[in-house]
């Protein structure tokens, strides 16, 4: 039988101790001679054969050494050992090869062999300063009439190593999580490390002896080591994943690292696996997938998924020829669940209206929320646009039934805008739109109600993207300019305000009117663009008049509903703006419409409260369209109010209008309130106003707005005579 390395090695120190031994005992002699060329040959030479050696060739380090240590000859094997060439090594002392340690363990050694042969395994100190682990056999022997030891020395480092290595790594695989199951080719198991204990929950105990088939489900369909020994050339490894059994049932998800075994003549006799326990980073990673793919708080799918899904549809229905339908929805006045009740109930507001959606879909449609209160379905396979309409009609149904949150029954209901796919359906995307574009429609027209899309929507859509881009360049280019109207004291005349107003002189069209491009513009989100313009023209202007001595006690701006959400936004550009033009606060009086301040939270409370404080005048404009106008009174701090000329137009014809605008003036008066009407036509309206109490009021008997040079001249008078009716 061929010995191993190890074995070899520990067998020539003890062989060149045995030499030594028979040495000392005379069995052998030591004979130095020189060959033709002049070298000296070392040679041991006794009756038995074994211990013929010529020493010069030996493997092992072979030197002879004085009584005190010197070495006095050494063949090629020990001067490459301790790193040196035999001129420097001869008549050195053997100590200057050892450390302290080794010192002490080689005079021992040295005293020992005066009786008897010994050997010690002693580290040598090399001259690169690295040491060498030796096994060192000595004795006495009389060579040319003197006693001398000879020492035969044997590296051990390279074994030591491997074995301290190999030591090392025994450790390390039984203190390692990574599980190590080793299996038979009947597949049991013969042995496993702690890992696999963690990872499976058995001991050691439990796992050794037995089938591996009670750590993988049963539906594992073929022997691991029968894979193994089909797959495996040479050292290929098999590598996968799957789905092995902890103790007690519990499923984990397993990366695993087959080695197959072999015997010395290279047959596979089983199989080594190693075992990362994954269960957590697939946790992991299924959540990501799903925050990429669904969305998280109502568990529907997300946007990217929808559009994909509804590529797929496209796909279809070009090879099947059939249709399917796009349904957007959105949550009517869902701003308002959230601002009366809280952000808490309207996320589960939200997860109970994605639940119904869900609930009243087939299996083989899509749902899907796109972010805030946008939802949208995809209806496969239909015949007609009616049948998208059915469906339609049981959404409003079923959404529209309240919902009872927390103790709260909210009431809400639902718009939708449906697309049908046909010819003119070219991509997901123009889907999308075309829904979208009917979801407006739908929510302009009452909202609680579905609308399709249709050609004329399209036009309106182009019409509008249209007039959005030539808008940006107006605003960029300077084809905006202000309009001013007068605010009339009815008793002397006197102008007590302007309100600033945006026109638009377009290059083909004239003058556009902003009931036209202001609700693209809130829309397009360039209503901040053209808000801000306006207000830093206005203010421009009212310095100019300031400083020429011609200045109306304030100028008026409306502010939308987009500028005042983004409040810290406008708060810095006011300021930034009466800084650049001088113009005092108390001069800028700001309008909010009641449905700006409906669309707002009543954290903005605190924002109006900094403006007022900053000498800001604050007015709420078109007052009693609103739903609480009352309540907003109440909650906001305002200066004045502006009555909205819907009431006024049938003033002295409807009662119910005259006793709601009397009764607002009254309020106002009440409450500290200045007042301004507006819409003001004809004498008798003004002769009621003033008899209820109202002095200040806007409108065409006085003046229509006016370019800047008009109301230039106006102001220099300072003073207006009422038109004739």
């Amino acid at each position: 039988m061929q010995l191993s390395k190890s074995a070899a090695l520990h067998a020539r120190a003890e062989e060149a101790a045995d030499v030594l031994r028979a040495l000392s005992q005379g069995e052998v002699d030591a004979i130095v001679r020189s060959d033709p060329s002049g070298h000296s040959i070392f040679t041991i030479e006794g009756a038995e054969h074994s211990y013929s050696l010529m020493v010069e060739m030996m493997s092992e380090g072979a030197a002879t050494l004085t009584m005190d240590g010197t070495i006095i000859y050494c063949n090629p094997s020990f001067a490459k050992l301790v790193k040196g060439d035999r001129e420097h090594i001869i008549g050195a002392r053997m100590h200057r090869f050892l450390l302290a340690k080794g010192i002490e363990r080689f005079d021992a050694l040295m005293r020992h062999a005066v009786r008897e042969p010994a050997q010690d395994v002693i580290d040598l100190l090399l001259p690169d300063g690295s040491v060498a682990i030796t096994h060192v056999a000595l004795a006495i022997v009389g060579v040319g009439g003197n006693q001398n030891f000879i020492q035969v020395v044997t590296n051990l480092s390279e074994l030591t190593r491997a074995e301290s290595a190999r030591g090392n790594l025994a450790r390390i695989v039984e203190a390692s999580q990574v599980g190590i199951i080793v299996q038979d080719l009947n597949g049991i198991v013969t042995s496993c490390n702690r890992g696999a204990e963690a990872i499976y929950g058995y001991t050691q105990d439990e796992i050794v002896g037995r089938p591996i088939s009670i750590l993988r489900p049963a539906d594992r369909k073929e022997d691991l080591v029968a894979l193994v020994a089909r797959g495996a050339r040479g050292d290929d490894v098999l590598h996968y994943e799957a789905v092995h059994m902890r103790k007690g049932g519990r499923r984990i998800d397993a990366d695993l690292t087959v080695v197959p075994l072999r015997d010395e003549n290279g047959a596979i006799v089983g199989a080594s696996t190693i075992i990362y326990d994954i269960s957590e980073r697939k946790r992991a990673e299924e959540q990501v997938w799903q925050m990429a793919n669904y969305d998280f708080l109502t568990k529907l799918a997300n946007r990217g998924v929808f559009v994909e899904t509804l590529g797929q549809a496209i796909a279809r229905a070009r090879r099947s020829n059939r249709s399917f339908g796009v349904l957007y929805l959105d949550i009517d006045h869902f701003k308002d669940v959230n601002d009366t009740l809280g952000h808490p109930i309207g996320d589960l507001l939200l997860q109970g209206f994605a639940e119904r959606l869900r609930a009243s879909i087939r299996a083989t449609d899509t749902a899907a929320r796109f972010g805030g209160d946008e939802f949208a379905v995809t209806q496969a396979d239909i015949r007609e646009p009616a049948d998208a309409a059915v469906l339609a009609n049981k959404l409003l149904k079923v959404l529209s039934e309240p919902f009872v949150i927390q103790g709260n029954e909210i009431r809400t209901g639902t718009s939708i805008g449906i697309a049908v796919y046909g010819s003119d359906s070219p991509d997901a995307e123009a889907l999308l739109s075309h829904a979208d574009v009917a979801l407006f429609r739908a929510k302009s027209e009452g909202r609680a109600t579905y609308r399709f899309f249709t050609d004329a929507m399209d036009s309106e859509v182009r019409k509008r993207v249209t007039m959005v881009a030539e808008l940006r360049q107006a605003i960029a280019s300077g084809e905006l300019f202000l309009v001013y109207q007068p605010q009339v004291d009815i008793r002397n005349g006197a102008i007590v305000g302007l309100e600033a107003l945006v026109r638009w002189r377009h290059p083909t069209r004239g003058v556009v009117f902003p009931d036209e491009f202001v609700p693209i513009a809130e829309m397009s989100g360039l209503i901040v663009k053209l808000g801000s313009w306006v207000l830093h023209e206005a203010c421009r202007q009212m310095k100019v008049w300031l400083d020429a001595g011609t200045s109306p006690p304030l100028i008026a701006v409306n502010v939308s509903g987009m500028q005042f959400k983004s409040s810290a936004q406008l708060e810095d550009e006011i300021a930034t703006v009466l800084a650049e033009t001088g113009l005092p606060p108390s001069r800028l009086e700001l309008e909010l419409t009641e449905s700006v301040l409906m669309e707002t939270s009543i954290q903005h409370n605190d924002v109006l409260i900094r403006l007022r404080k900053a000498g800001i005048r604050i007015a709420i404009d078109d007052f009693g369209n609103g739903y609480s106008s009352l309540d907003y009174l109440r909650r906001f701090p305002v200066d004045r109010i502006k009555i909205a000329q819907n009431f006024i137009l049938e003033l002295t014809s409807n009662p119910s209008n005259a006793m709601i605008v009397k009764a607002a003036i009254g309020l106002a008066h009440e409450l500290g309130l200045f007042v301004v009407v507006e819409g003001v036509e004809t004498a008798e309206q003004v002769a009621l106003i003033e008899s209820w109490g109202c002095h200040q009021v806007q409108g065409y008997r006085f003046s229509k707005p006016l370019l800047l040079p008009e109301i230039t001249a106006l102001l220099r008078i300072g003073k207006i005579v009422p038109l004739s009716a």
